[in-house]
Order: structure tokens, then sequence, then C-alpha cells
């Protein structure tokens, strides 16, 4: 059947189909190709810009040696009609086994992300991150940045020396384990002076840790607190039997192994009154906070974060 009149926006709709699909260059001609011989297409309608499309980006990214970032983000932003507001965006950094990138997430997950650097051959210390920040024009920006601990740390210049008071926050001891679990209420962190100095490349109220290693760092407590000949520790052995001994004692688990325990009727009937207490008000934490949608009596606290 032939595709009439009646369809003024044809083209912007084909449009879709081939971004919805995710066709290459060569798939998009193919296409084309077929639905023109099949009399699918009305008049005025063209696949072969396709070849091209890059072009009209092309001007908004530069490179410099493995380092390909984004120069103009409102030029980019306005191609695509989206109002900019730096406030609204927070930029997420992380690297793999051969990579680093830089990529800007909207806060209400309303737009697609926005990749705005990609280092190749590169490692995440303190000189790489210093060098993507400064292709980004982060300074102009000031987006709230989101990443692991590590990443974090390394942005405050606590790549060296900080093994005993490891957090950016307060002044947490990691050798005192006696008190990680009676002591709340740690000294809030003045000053970062390892043995030499190095000066931050981000704020320290500009960071965010990210959900997945609050709940990761949330069940580690959990489990290392567990007693080690006790039914729930002894289920939690069968539940994961390739895990290490040392993992189970340092409560080392994935994010698909905490929301496999959390689904798990049967881990929370092995638990004693206050392990089950406790679990509950980790879920509790889970849901209003740390889920992709997040519960509306507690947007001003996860705000204020």
């Amino acid at each position: 059947m032939k595709i009439s009149a009646i369809y003024p926006e044809i083209q912007s709709e084909l449009n879709d189909l081939v971004r919805d699909l995710g066709l290459s260059k060569g798939g998009v001609e193919l296409l084309g190709s077929r639905l023109k011989n099949k009399n699918l297409l009305t008049s005025g309608t063209s696949f072969s810009w396709y070849r091209h499309r890059e072009k009209k980006f092309t001007q908004f990214f530069s490179k410099d040696g493995n380092l390909v970032f984004r120069n103009d983000v409102q030029g980019l932003k306005k191609c695509f009609d989206v109002e900019y507001d730096p406030s609204e965006w927070r930029l997420f950094i992380d690297s793999f086994k051969a990579s680093l990138k830089a990529v800007l997430l909207h806060n209400d997950n309303s737009f697609a992300s926005f990749p705005l650097g990609h280092l190749v051959h590169l490692e995440e210390n303190y000189n790489d991150l210093s060098m993507i920040l400064e292709k980004i024009n982060y300074q102009e920006h000031r987006w709230m940045i989101c990443g692991d601990f590590k990443m974090l740390t390394t942005l405050l210049g606590q790549q060296t020396g900080y093994t005993k008071y490891p957090c950016f926050l307060c002044l947490w001891d990691s050798r005192s384990r006696d008190l990680h679990w009676t002591k709340t209420d740690w000294s809030l962190r003045g000053a970062l002076t390892p043995g030499e100095k190095i000066s931050n490349l981000v704020p320290p109220e500009k960071l965010l840790l990210l959900p997945l290693h609050v709940k990761i760092g949330l069940m580690k407590q959990f489990i290392k607190s567990l007693p080690k000949y006790g039914e729930c520790f002894r289920y939690l052995c069968s539940k994961f039997p390739k895990l290490s001994e040392a993992k189970f004692k340092e409560g080392v688990f994935t994010g698909s192994d905490v929301r496999k325990l959390l689904s798990d009727s049967l881990f929370s009937k092995t638990m004693e009154d206050k392990e089950k207490e406790a679990c509950d008000s980790f879920k509790d934490v889970m849901h209003r906070c740390l889920e992709n949608t997040k519960n509306p009596s507690t947007k001003p606290f996860y705000n204020a974060c």
C-alpha cells in the first residue's frame, strides 16, 4: 500500500525510525532503497543526506592528541532545541580498561546523555582528569560531578597519602575498627594536606557519590556486622557459592548481588530481630532515596545532599 500525502511529516517520521533502530549509514540507504522500490515513500523523501549526517555536528567537537572533546556545549544543545541550564545537569566521569569518558546526565533523566570527552590509552589519574576538565571548560559551567570513590578523591587531590583518613567529607579513621560501630559523629575535614600539596580540581561541595556505591557501601557494612557462624551468614555462603571466603568477610558484593539479596524472601527469614530491623531500614533507604523513582516526601533530603 502506498503512503499518501496525509502524512506531511513523513521525512521526520522516517528520521525518528532510523534513530530508534540505530541504523548505520549503509543500513539507512538500504532501508530507503527497499521502501522506494515498494512505492512506500512520498515525493521529496530523501535518504542520501545520511551519508554526511555528522557534518552538522563536527564543528562542536575538537581533538587534542588522544582526547576528543566537545568545545561548545550550549551551541550543540541549541541544535536539538534544548534549553541549557548548568544546574539541571551533572557531569559523570569514569574510566574503563583503555579509556576515560566524561558524560553530561540530566538530573530528571528527561533528556539523553551528552558525551563531553573521550580519552584513549590514558589512566584515571590527577593529570589526565585535570586535562579533560580544562578542555571541556568546567570552570565556565560548574556542573555537579558524580563518580565512584576513587574518582572523587582524585579530583580532590587525595590520590596519595590518605590511607588513614580516606573520606573527602570527614576524618573517618579507617584503622579504628572498634569505633566503626559505635562512633557516629566524625570531625569534618578542614584541609587536604597529605605528604605533598596538590590543589583541588573541583570544590568538595560540587561532588556527589553515585547511588550504586552508596548501596554497596551500606550492604558491605551490614554483611561485616553479621555473626560469622550465624544462620544468616551461612545462608549467604550458600547463596553465592562462587564468592571467596575473604569477600564474604569483607562484604564485597556487586550491585546485582545486592538486588538478588533484597528480593530474596528466604534471606530475611534467616535473620535475628536486630538484623531484620537493620535490613528493613536499608531497604527503606533504597526505595525512598536511592532508586530511579524517588519518594516525593524525601525530595528535600536528597536535594540537600
